[in-house]
């Protein structure tokens, strides 16, 4: 019996072991939740639609650029 006494170990050091096990639990699952965050927000931005978008808004940005040349040439025109 005396044996099993002096070998325990004491209460306090038990429980910061428990804690710090949850502690590094709730760390790991944490940092999973925030890589899957990460790669969600990651797949928004380069989801599918992302290119099909990026060519449009060029192609508009060209035909605008087009028509306001047309209409700076036409001005010119009128002018002469």
């Amino acid at each position: 019996m005396r044996r099993q006494v002096q070998f325990r170990k004491p209460y306090n050091k038990v429980m910061h072991q428990t804690e710090v096990k949850r502690l590094k639990d709730q760390l790991e699952d944490t940092k999973s939740a925030l890589r899957e965050n990460v790669a969600i927000i990651k797949q928004d931005e380069y989801g599918p639609n992302h290119d099909g978008l990026l060519m449009i808004d060029q192609t508009l940005k060209y035909t605008n650029e087009i028509q306001m040349e047309r209409r700076r040439l036409q001005e010119e025109k009128e002018a002469l």
